[in-house]
């Protein structure tokens, strides 16, 4: 399931790919999506984890955000509030 959570102004899509093990939080390189761990996330949830994927600001289907080199070094800042969104 696709959920949404908005961290300042920006979007944030994250993905609960199920499981009710122990959690497993997903995060792309850069310039890539949450899409890139769709067949892992399939193995950790047919093991045992509960596996969540997110989309980086500006990246998949998350929102676009200005960028600048403090911006870019603060991709961070919205795990916390999308952690608490997906009951990480």
């Amino acid at each position: 399931m696709i959920s949404r959570v908005v961290a300042g102004d920006v979007p944030i899509a994250a993905e609960d790919h199920g499981g009710n093990g122990r959690d497993v939080l997903l995060l792309h390189g850069g310039g890539r999506s949450r899409r890139d761990w769709d067949p892992f996330a399939g193995l950790l949830t047919s093991n045992g984890f509960r596996a969540v994927s997110m989309d980086l600001r500006g990246h998949g289907e998350s929102g676009e955000a200005p960028w600048s080199w403090d911006e870019a070094l603060a991709m961070s800042l919205p795990l916390p509030r999308s952690m608490d969104f997906t009951g990480l």
